[in-house]
Parts: structure tokens; C-alpha cells; sequence
């Protein structure tokens, strides 16, 4: 066999490993901490179809509810996550879905695998949305 034909496998191997690492990676913009955006769910298509009035009150009926809100994902793949004053952690991997849009997959310490959408919309603003269709305006913490 020659040189070139044995290499070829060699570098074909090398290139899939490569893939599989960059696939397990935390994406540089979806790690650090990130908290709800009250005032962005006014942006969701959902949010804007209600009436003014009802617009006010569904910001403010979330502001309430997510006040603490906040999710930390962590460039070792752990997380850290708080909502209505609980907490819990876990893993995280995301793998890119398509342009800015990624599955983001939390694996908590004693739990199933929950499944996200996540959309970075602008720098430091995400949208997450969840199976059903539900989704949160992320916005990161400095």
C-alpha cells in the first residue's frame, strides 16, 4: 500500500475527530450567566399579537414571576440554574441547529435531559424557547 493511501484514512480519522470535538466544545457565546429579560418578552410575536393593555400585563405578570430567573452556563459544560427561588445543576451541551440557533441540551445531576431551542438574536440577547413552543428573552449578565 502506498504512502498516500495510507494516509488518507489516517487524516480522514483525524478530521471526524476534529468534528466530534468542536461538536462537544461550549460555543464561547452561549457560555457565562444569563438572566430573564422581562421587557423582551414584549418582543416575542406571541406578546406582540395581545393588545397594548394585555402586553403590559403579561411583562409585568413575568417580571414578577421571573424576577430571579437566571441560568449559567459554564465553559467545563456544567450549569446552574435558578427559577421562583430553586435551584439546580448539571450538564449542558449544545450542538449548532443552523446560523445562530443551537439545541441546547441541560442534563440536571438527578433528572432527564430537558431539550432547548437557543437563538442568539443580538450580542448579549438570546431567545429560548422550550418543545412546547414557550420561550424566555435571555439577556446576558455582565
Amino acid at each position: 500500500m502506498t504512502a498516500t493511501r495510507m494516509a488518507l484514512p489516517g487524516a480522514l480519522l483525524l478530521a471526524l475527530g476534529l468534528q466530534l470535538a468542536a461538536c462537544q466544545r461550549a460555543p464561547d457565546a452561549l457560555v457565562g450567566d444569563w438572566a430573564v429579560d422581562a421587557e423582551g418578552l414584549a418582543e416575542l410575536p406571541e406578546i406582540r399579537a395581545l393588545p397594548a393593555p394585555q402586553q403590559r400585563q403579561a411583562v409585568a405578570l413575568a417580571r414578577k414571576m421571573m424576577g430571579d430567573a437566571s441560568l449559567r452556563l459554564g465553559s467545563d459544560g456544567r450549569y446552574r440554574r435558578t427559577l421562583a427561588g430553586r435551584q439546580d445543576t448539571g450538564r449542558w451541551r449544545s450542538q449548532p441547529a443552523s446560523g445562530q440557533q443551537f439545541t441546547l441540551e441541560l442534563t440536571p445531576d438527578s433528572g432527564a435531559a430537558e431539550r432547548w431551542t437557543l437563538h442568539l438574536r443580538s450580542p448579549g440577547r438570546a431567545t429560548l424557547t422550550d418543545a412546547t413552543g414557550r420561550a424566555l428573552v435571555l439577556r446576558r449578565r455582565p
